[in-house]
């Protein structure tokens, strides 16, 4: 791991108090979870502040201290040895965390778009792990913190790292790309996500390309979803090798003789047929993707070519769960957005032989901004579009699909309940053996909520007989 001369060296600045060189043993941000040996981070957030843990920190044994310039003072007495200062701890995370990725010539891939990037992530690492010893973030750490932890995992055994790069402002994908230096790029899709930090539509395509121009700067590949005819335009003008991906035929990878429906999503691409077990019909796009991405790290088609049977997604991203009273339930509520929800709206409606019954439960989709009432309405306006009848709206600018659905007559029943309790409680009395239930809303929403009140004690109280909702 990293001695402490190589913190100096990586962070301009000599320590202070009684110098005592050593070899920290990995790096903390948690004075929980570190472990003695280990130099310690202190980051300054907007609700918690490591600093008022840094005498915790030292007593668990912490080798080497980073903090900031105003806490120094306070610290002084406390912080015997080994302590770099710093104007922001956060950048020196990832002014480490870079210094510490220098230090190895391996590959370098990073994964970011509005949606479908941790999935895609997972996809890819299984692929590239048929030719490479593959790092990866996990779940979705993919943040200022997240993506420094990560790469300080790198002791010297893999050739490849993968990483998912998220955003929630401009600057936020230059600053992490920065850190990891990528020489490979995907982008899965731009889709109007998290405006209140972005501002606007076009923010988000710009925040989203920082990832290209950057793969252009180093001369890297640049792979993007070809099938989003501005996306390929922006991504065009980047100077990168450009490779795009989609249904379109005028992709560099076409996505073709497509068969889904019950557990398997086959097609075929570059001449080749590849499947994947999953009941997801926009999982197409994130295979895809993956797929393409691994044969530009490399790794040769007939290594790809196949099946893919065991992947397993993570919980609440299109979850098939089967409940009690022979009732189905797809809980895809991990997070949303209007492009991630009308994506996974296709896919359940696209599910076969699902149930005789199939019922949308929607919450609100948070961080739109201003434009958050018109984007929630015209979700509800495309609803024509799907053979759900029943619709359920939970929270307060979800009430917003449900008039979008009324205007578009695509929903012959539309109910609106303010908190989670009250929907569960209406979907208790509702179901009957045989329906389908789709749970979607974003991560603060918790419409899980809504799941474990129909599997816990009491459970569903299946009606024998159909009952139409209020309203």
């Amino acid at each position: 791991m990293l001695a402490l001369t190589d913190f100096e060296l990586a962070l301009g600045t000599a320590a202070q108090g009684n110098r005592r060189e050593l070899v920290a043993a990995g790096v903390s941000i948690d004075s929980r979870s570190l472990r003695a040996g280990e130099a310690f981070v202190a980051i300054r957030g907007a609700a918690h502040d490591g600093h008022r843990f840094a005498e915790q920190a030292r007593e668990k044994g912490a080798a080497i201290f980073v903090i900031d310039r105003a806490a120094w003072p306070s610290l002084r007495a406390v912080l015997g040895e080994n302590v770099l200062v710093v104007e922001d701890t956060t950048e020196a995370l990832g002014r480490l965390a870079a210094y510490w990725r220098g230090k190895r010539a391996i590959l370098r891939a990073a994964i970011t778009g509005s949606s479908g990037k941790t999935t895609t992530k997972d996809l890819a690492k299984r692929l590239l792990a048929r030719k490479y010893s593959v790092l990866a973030t996990e779940g979705n750490l993919n943040n200022q913190y997240g993506l420094p932890l990560t790469l300080f995992k790198l002791d010297g055994s893999q050739d490849a790292v993968l990483a998912e790069i998220g955003a929630s402002r401009p600057g936020d994908i230059e600053y992490l790309a920065g850190i990891l230096d990528p020489g490979i790029g995907l982008i899965t899709n731009v889709h109007p996500a998290h405006l209140e930090g972005f501002g606007s539509l076009e923010k988000v395509y710009e925040t989203k390309l920082e990832l290209g121009a950057h793969v252009a700067r180093r001369g890297g590949t640049l792979l993007v979803n070809g099938d989003n005819p501005e996306l390929r335009r922006r991504a065009l003008g980047l100077g990168a090798e450009v490779l795009t991906f989609g249904r379109d035929a005028a992709n560099d990878f076409t996505i073709e003789n497509i068969s889904a429906g019950g557990e398997w999503l086959r097609f075929r691409m570059a001449g080749r047929d590849f499947g994947l077990k999953s009941p997801a019909l926009f999982n197409l796009e994130n295979f895809a993707s993956a797929l393409v991405l691994a044969h530009a790290a490399g790794v040769p088609w007939e290594m790809l070519e196949g099946d893919l049977e065991d992947f397993a997604g993570q919980p609440g991203r299109f979850e098939i769960r089967r409940l009690p009273g022979e009732v189905t339930v797809v809980h895809d509520a991990y997070n949303a957005n209007p492009g991630s929800m009308r994506q996974s709206l296709i896919a359940f409606d696209r599910l076969a032989d699902l149930g005789s019954r199939k019922i949308a439960v929607l919450g609100d989709m948070k961080e739109l901004g201003a434009d958050s009432w018109s984007l929630h309405r015209e979700i509800g306006r495309g609803w024509k579009d799907y053979a759900i009848p029943f619709l359920v709206t939970v929270g307060k600018d979800s009430r917003a699909i449900g008039e979008g659905a009324a205007e578009s007559g695509g929903a012959e029943h539309i109910c609106h309940f303010d908190v989670n309790r009250e929907a569960g409680d209406f979907l208790r009395g509702f179901l009957r053996p045989g329906d389908a239930v789709f749970l979607k809303g974003s991560r603060s929403m918790k419409l899980e909520d809504i799941l474990n009140g129909l599997t816990g004690p009491g459970g569903v109280h299946v009606l024998p007989v159909s009952v139409s909702p209020p309203g």
